[in-house]
């Protein structure tokens, strides 16, 4: 993944729990990657143009746009083409609405005119919005084009629906919008060209680009070359950094994210040519993700489980989550289930492990120096083993560390 090379990106929807799908919009193709795995091509062939066909057979032109349904279905917002594309899970590709002529006719999908297609987000019932400049596109399961919203400014509109069903949307203004379900725009966040964190009304934004929203209803709003977050309780806030080891650490004209069940977005870094890894929120900093803490008790959003034993075994719940435990059960600890000895001098070290997390296994004969038994193992969720022959030593000592948890 970290060798794979895009062309100015405009969009990230995530792919279930496979990985992320992105609109790489110079190379008129659509994207996917595994967590940490590799990157192909889903549709298109990286010429423009207009193709209704499986795979690499079909063209795109300057795709901006990239959502997908329950179903497994993706939506791509053809701005080139005027249209908008679908990709079963098979990988066919067809026109889903648009006649191919530019303009802004509704009615029928097959008949529907569209200029400037940016951005696209379907909503629980599967009817599709498609953000344009300045207006909201509907799209609804019946196959019926109309206008949703009007925004003041008429920019480049993205939005986001949130799990609990609220839409917001931005057009390249100082502004956050909320979209009711009528289609009545409100000013949410800013209104006053600058940059300053704070409450909602009072914080200040440049130039937003889009707007998502994790599971947790928080939003994550592409402000210039930043990532701002607007948090459920209304304040506004900046300081997310790219992980360590995936490039450079300075956004470039973000255009689009989107965020995991895990917490961890995904970002368009336009203007670098590559998809950024941001940390996850961690509000009270005890090393959990807030997405994590939002929807398994005993984790709570805004209490340090560093300090937090729930189920009185000895170890925190920070630990517990980090090697993979369950933090409610006793019976459930971070620690050395087996160790088998072979005959032929050959130790068996044996835990349970989680997936995500990185775990690193080491021995010493002293209790002072302790040496790597092999790199970094990443878990599987079930029992892993590493072996490891000691030789003629009699007494030595092993240790698991979970390195860290993605």
């Amino acid at each position: 993944f970290y060798k794979a090379q895009y062309r100015s990106p405009e969009a990230v929807c995530m792919n279930g729990t496979a990985g992320y799908l992105v609109a790489d919009t110079g190379n008129h193709a659509i994207r996917q990657a595994a967590f940490f795995g590799p990157v192909s091509t889903l549709a298109g062939d990286g010429t423009a143009g207009y193709i209704n066909a499986a795979g690499n057979a079909a063209r795109f032109s300057s795709p901006r746009g990239i959502c997908r349904d329950a179903a497994g279905n993706v939506y791509v917002a053809d701005d080139g083409n005027h249209v908008i594309r679908k990709i079963d899970s098979a990988g066919n590709v067809t026109t889903y609405a648009g006649s191919g002529a530019s303009g802004t006719t509704n009615g029928p999908a097959n008949q529907a005119k569209f200029l400037d297609l940016q951005s696209l987000t379907i909503d629980a019932s599967g009817n599709l919005f498609a953000g344009s400049l300045g207006i909201i596109r509907k799209i609804d399961t019946a196959g019926i084009v109309s206008n949703f919203a009007t925004l003041p400014n008429a920019g480049r509109v993205t939005m986001a629906i949130t799990p609990q069903g609220r839409m917001f949307a931005t057009d390249s203004s100082d502004k956050v919008y909320e979209i009711s379900a009528s289609g009545i725009t409100s000013l949410f966040a800013g209104g006053i060209s600058g940059y300053s964190d704070g409450f909602r009304s009072v914080a200040r934004f440049q130039n937003n680009r889009s707007v998502n929203a994790d599971a947790l209803g928080i939003l994550y709003v592409c402000d210039g070359d930043r990532v701002r977050k607007i948090r459920p309780d209304g304040n506004v806030l900046t300081g997310w950094s790219f992980q360590p080891g995936y490039g450079l650490s300075n956004l470039a004209g973000p255009r689009g994210l989107a965020v995991g069940l895990d917490g961890v977005a995904w970002v368009a870094d336009t203007g670098n040519h590559r998809i950024g890894r941001l940390q996850p929120n961690d509000w009270e900093r005890d090393g959990i993700p807030d997405s994590l803490e939002g929807g398994m008790t005993p984790f709570v959003v805004g209490v340090d489980d560093r300090l937090v034993d729930t189920d009185s075994d000895g170890q925190s719940n920070f630990v517990e989550y980090a090697g993979g435990s369950d933090p409610r059960a006793g019976g459930s600890r971070f620690e050395i289930k087996n160790l088998i000895q072979n005959g032929n001098g050959t130790v068996v070290i044996q835990w349970q492990s989680v997936v995500g997390s990185l775990y690193s296994v080491e021995y010493t004969d002293d209790l002072k120096t302790w040496t790597p038994i092999e790199g970094h193992n990443q878990g599987t969720g079930g029992l892993m083993s590493v072996s490891h022959n000691k030789g003629n030593q009699k007494q030595r000592f092993f240790r698991i560390t979970a390195v860290s948890r993605q």
